[in-house]
């Protein structure tokens, strides 16, 4: 069983502000991703229960594409650990934008 989500955040504050606070509702700790894995997008990842959470910010404005630039922070949650049965998909975005929204961050799903 894989868990993933992804959600679309509406930037207020920084990205290193956006992750303490994200940090303190959802109980991690998220440092600053040096692994290469986002590319272009700068992030903070935690690790818990398995599963990668990952906020990425935003990319420099020379790494976007002109035509649809990145206005959005984006969550994203992905299974770390393989798991015997990996054919079923756990979508838990509609769980962590109540979550969120509980909070007043503002977010909407995004695509996984």
């Amino acid at each position: 069983m894989d868990f993933v989500a992804s959600l679309v955040i509406a930037p207020d504050g920084t990205l290193e502000v956006m992750a303490k606070r994200l940090g303190d509702v959802l109980g991690v700790r998220f440092i600053q991703d040096s692994s290469g894995y986002y590319e272009e997008f700068p992030a903070f990842t935690a690790h818990v229960l398995g599963m990668e959470i990952a906020l990425l910010g935003l990319p420099d404005v020379k790494d976007q594409d002109g035509e649809f630039p990145v206005k959005d922070y984006t969550l994203l949650v992905r299974s770390t650990v393989d798991a015997s049965d990996d054919e079923i998909e756990v979508d838990l975005s509609v769980h962590l934008q109540a979550i969120l929204d509980s909070v007043s961050i503002r977010c909407s799903v995004g695509t996984v």
